[in-house]
């Protein structure tokens, strides 16, 4: 049986091609989602280790907060007196010790724009005396030793093409200067930071500039011969007492590591998602190519049970050639990973978003799992077919009897099609208007794919007829391929229902994105009195000194700035806004529909209606929250509808201080113009005072909008991009449909040719019927997208209150799937109109 298996496969070989190749980008996604967290995960482990260099011990200051996970949201760092290094080269245990100062330096590109970008960080360093701890390396040039003088990562100087001896826009503290490079450096074989831009200063200039206030913000020390990292950190431990955290290069390290793991999760999760998609699509074209190609062997098995092969024997044989498919697709596969792992790096590139780990990392895990995730999904979506099959009367199928299946799998297979539907509608009409959640509609959207799925046999005879109805104005070639897409609709069905996912999903992401949009749009519109936003460009936030510049305007009334900071009430993290209570009322109309916000100037909170349901509490309520510096009692002040707002609630910058809290320097601020200004001169004169900030923006309410929409839109692009490849395996679905359909219905193409028919004819009869599977597929696709992603916008943790239907770019993808269906077409056409008259009516 074994040796049969193999020569089945052999002589199908042809028609297993679109199979291997929907398993081949399904367990791509797989093997890319692992490489590329491999890779990332070992090029993170690299920086961290070259950024402790031969360091034995690592001193911070303590943070208060005791909250550090890299969050921009989270301050400057905690600092510490110069002198703390004196005490540590005085000890015996230390060999040497050198102090640090890390703070913000924005570069600025010979284009006037920031470096950064809201991609990896800017950071400036001071330059350090000693070449045993310094971590970096110099590439060329010389470290900096006066403020006229700057060193830039290696990375960063490709990217810019910059060289020793050029000058460079710099942003510290103030406006832009220009310092000259006499240096670049990197981290062992690393040119910079996971993608950041990084400065070495001098150590005075960055003890002045970076934020520090002329303190520290860590140590290194190498321990003296004979000590160990145990027996070092206890001494200096020791010595410095509390207020300051010491730690081994190890645990400097494991730390980093656990702070990123999360980060490398969400990354490969979210790479899995695609993949099962995929794998899910595919899983209707695996299904379609077996049961066409075991419907032409009937007579060969049926001749197979005559000679003594049992039906267990002949399963296994259909199985095992599943299983062959499914360990080459998967294979092939994990080589396509690399491909996926690659891909995504440079998708990430284009929207400034750049990690470490050039070499990608493909484990023997990555290419064991992907062969296995190859050879089960493909087995699973052969064992209904292959059981079909050889469930036949081998009579029957010696004499090409037709054989009906058993009516009762369809009867059972229609009553929990039903079943199926009406739970899922049951989901979504619960999610709609008792607000269960995002689990209920996910569990309600899994019923209705698989409900349509199983129904959809039903389904497409009247679509098809409906959809096809234009088709017969194309004369017999178009009657033709609407009769052929109605007879057999359970494998029309199967072939439409892969590319219903992929468009079900392109159209709930896409009402999900534009409905988002319409909440910011409106609630800009209705909540924002601000005349015009001051936004930073990269993640260091707005400097003082150019809100300082905006202050100055005449007709600028109010500047308020808005950082943030947060608070952990019961088992919930909430994210607030730290402004000024006076400037947040003047420059936001927040719909408040408990309490008063006046109320914050006197200490306390002001919540969202969403967390304030969540935590069952109204105005006027007390909560206990985790604050900075512990725990407080927080008078609920204020209860808003926070629709569209990007924060759980509000908090006076005064009480947030009170707390110990600190805010990093804020990235948005709200200006409000006199009621008399002119706006168009005023907001030209706030851009003029800024001109010196390229880092910097401004931007009217419109504007801010804009902005706002056009980040999403890079998300959306990147989605769309990742469901793109789920749909162009629906594609191959139809292309290995038709092909195989041809060779089915070679004696009838021979006898169509016989009697009249052309071969134009006949090609605009296959692409005809290509356009028609495409296009049910889109209409199921819209049939459940649409209604999943209406209700979805209406889930109240989401905060959107715009429900918007981008019908033009919904019509648009539906004109897009009846293309891409007449691609699809276009092979097997050529085919068919090829095909010799004489040997299509001679064919067995």
């Amino acid at each position: 049986m074994w040796t049969l298996t193999w020569k089945g496969l052999l002589a199908a070989k042809a028609r297993f091609v679109m199979t291997a190749l929907a398993v081949i980008i399904g367990t791509g996604f797989v093997a890319g989602a692992l490489t590329f967290g491999d890779t990332l995960e070992e090029g993170f482990d690299r920086l961290f280790t070259s950024i402790v260099g031969t360091a034995d011990a690592i001193v911070r200051a303590e943070d208060p907060e005791d909250t550090r996970t890299g969050d921009p949201f989270e301050g400057a760092l905690p600092t510490f007196p110069t002198e703390v290094v004196d005490r540590l080269v005085e000890l015996d245990e230390v060999e040497v010790a050198e102090g640090e100062v890390e703070g913000v330096a924005i570069l600025i590109g010979d284009d006037g724009e920031p470096t950064g970008q809201f991609g990896p960080p800017t950071l400036g360093y001071s330059a350090f005396d000693n070449d045993e701890l310094d971590p970096a390396q110099l590439r060329t040039g010389r470290w900096p030793e006066t403020a006229d003088e700057v060193a830039i990562d290696a990375g960063t100087a490709n990217a810019q093409e910059w060289a020793v001896g050029d000058r460079v826009g710099l942003v510290l503290d103030g406006p832009v200067e220009r310092p000259e490079v006499v240096g670049t450096f990197g981290l062992g074989d690393l040119d910079n930071l996971a993608g950041a831009s990084v400065v070495v200063l001098d150590r005075a200039t960055a003890l002045d500039r970076l934020g520090s206030e002329g303190e520290l913000t860590a140590a290194y020390a190498v321990a003296a011969d004979g000590i160990d990292e145990a027996e070092l950190v206890a001494a200096i431990e020791a010595e410095l007492g509390e207020g300051f955290t010491v730690q081994t290069a190890a645990e400097v390290v494991a730390e980093q590591q656990e702070a990123f793991g999360p980060f490398i999760e969400i990354f490969s999760i979210a790479l899995l998602v695609f993949a099962v998609i995929a794998l899910l699509v595919g899983s209707f074209l695996i299904f379609n190519t077996f049961t066409i190609v075991l419907a032409g062997r009937l007579r060969e098995l049926a001749l197979l049970r005559a000679v003594g092969a049992s039906r267990g024997q002949l399963f296994g044989s259909v199985l095992g050639e599943a299983a062959l498919v499914g360990a080459v697709g998967g294979a092939l596969g994990a080589a396509f990973g690399v491909v996926v792992a690659r891909g995504l790096q440079a998708i990430l590139g284009t929207i400034g978003i750049e990690l470490p780990g050039d070499q990608l990392i493909v484990l023997p895990r990555t290419i064991l799992v992907a062969i296995l995730v190859g050879v089960v999904i493909t087995v699973l979506a052969a064992i209904v077919p292959a059981r079909r099959a050889v469930t036949i009367p081998p009579v029957a199928a010696l004499t090409e009897v037709a054989v009906a299946a058993p009516s009762g799998r369809g009867i059972v297979r229609n009553v929990l099609g039903v079943m199926l539907l009406v739970g899922g509608a049951a989901a979504l009409a619960t999610t709609l208007l008792a607000d269960a959640g995002a689990l209920t509609l996910g569990v309600g959207a899994v019923a209705l794919f698989i409900g349509v799925a199983a129904l959809s046999s039903l389904i497409v005879g009247p679509l098809a007829r409906l959809l096809g109805g234009p088709s017969a104005m194309l004369g017999v070639s178009g009657e033709l391929a609407r009769a052929n897409a109605m007879r057999n609709p359970r494998r029309t069905a199967a072939t439409a229902s892969a590319l219903m996912i992929g468009l079900a999903l392109v159209s709930f992401v896409s009402i999900f994105a534009a409905s988002l949009q319409g909440t910011i749009r409106d609630t800009i519109d209705s909540s924002f009195l601000a005349d015009a936003i001051v936004q930073s460009n990269t993640l260091a936030g707005l400097p003082d000194t150019a809100l300082d510049a905006v202050a100055t305007v005449d007709d600028v009334a109010v500047v308020a700035s808005a950082a943030a900071g947060q608070v952990e009430i019961g088992d919930r993290i909430v994210l607030l806004g730290v402004m000024d209570v006076d400037e947040l009322r003047a420059v936001l109309d927040l719909d408040v529909t408990g309490g008063d916000l006046a109320g914050l100037s006197g200490g306390g909170v002001a919540l969202t209606e969403t967390i304030a349901d969540d935590l069952d509490v109204v105005a006027g309520d007390e909560v206990v929250a985790t604050v900075p510096d512990g725990e407080a009692n927080l008078p609920v002040v204020a209860v808003f509808d926070g629709g569209g707002i990007d924060v759980g609630g509000f908090m006076d910058t005064g009480t947030w201080s009170g707390y110990g809290g600190t805010s990093a320097a804020a990235f948005n601020a709200y200006v409000l113009f006199a009621t008399d200004a002119d706006v168009t001169d005023t907001l030209e004169a706030v851009e003029e005072v800024l001109a010196d900030y390229p880092q910097v923006r401004v931007l009217d309410q419109a504007g801010f909008a804009e902005a706002l929409a056009s980040q999403l839109d890079q998300l959306l692009g990147v989605v769309l991009a990742l469901l793109a490849l789920s749909v162009l395996v629906a594609l191959l679905g139809i292309v290995n449909t038709l092909a195989l359909s041809v060779v089915e219905r070679t004696r009838e193409i021979g006898l169509l040719r016989a009697v009249g028919m052309t071969r134009p004819q006949v090609r605009r009869m296959v692409r005809t019927e290509a356009i028609s599977v495409a296009l049910i597929g889109a209409a199921l696709g819209l049939l459940l997208g649409v209604p999943l992603g209406a209700v979805f916008v209406r889930i109240e943790q989401l905060n959107i209150t715009e429900l918007v239907l981008p019908w033009t770019q919904i019509a648009i993808g539906v004109v897009l799937a009846a293309i891409a269906g007449l691609l699809a077409g276009v092979l097997p056409a050529r085919r068919a109109a090829n095909l010799d008259v004489l040997d299509a009516l001679h064919s067995e």
